[in-house]
C-alpha cells in the first residue's frame, strides 16, 4: 500500500510556494506515494495540479494567520482568524479522519489553526516555512 501524503495550500494563484509543493507533490506521485493537495480556494493553481495528474480538493478554510515582514498585522486578520477558528478545526479533523493519511505537508506559517487540529489527530506533520 502507497503511503499517502496530504499537502494544504492556501492559495491557489500560480506563485513560488505553489510551484515547490506541485513538483513536490508530482515528484513523490511518480516514486509510489499516493498525494493529495487541499487548496483553500479555486483558482488556477488547481487547475494546473490537475494538469500534472495530481489529486486536488478544495475546502474552504478561512481561520488563516497572516503576518510576516511583507504583510502588517491587522485587526482584520486576527478577527477572521478568531472567529473561524472552530469551523477551520472541525472541517480539518473531518478531512483527516475521511482521508487518513500518513503524513501531513504543510508549507507556510498561514496554517496554524490546521497545524493545531492535525495535532489532534496524532498524524505526522512536515511543516516547512
Amino acid at each position: 500500500m502507497n503511503k499517502k501524503i496530504l499537502f494544504f495550500q492556501y492559495s491557489a494563484s500560480i506563485g513560488g510556494a505553489l510551484i515547490s509543493q506541485l513538483n513536490l507533490a508530482k515528484y513523490l506521485n511518480e516514486t509510489g506515494y499516493d498525494t493529495k493537495i487541499i487548496f483553500y480556494q479555486d483558482g488556477p493553481g488547481v487547475k494546473y495540479a490537475k494538469s500534472l495528474s495530481i489529486k486536488t480538493m478544495i475546502l474552504p478554510l478561512k481561520s488563516v494567520f497572516f503576518y510576516g515582514a511583507h504583510v502588517r498585522l491587522k485587526l482584520i486578520v486576527f478577527l477572521r482568524f478568531i472567529l473561524f477558528f472552530p469551523q477551520t478545526i472541525f472541517s480539518t479533523l473531518r478531512l483527516i479522519s475521511k482521508e487518513n493519511p500518513d503524513i501531513v505537508h504543510l508549507n507556510t506559517s498561514v496554517h496554524i489553526t490546521v497545524s493545531i487540529a492535525i495535532r489532534l489527530t496524532n498524524t505526522p506533520v512536515i511543516w516547512h516555512i
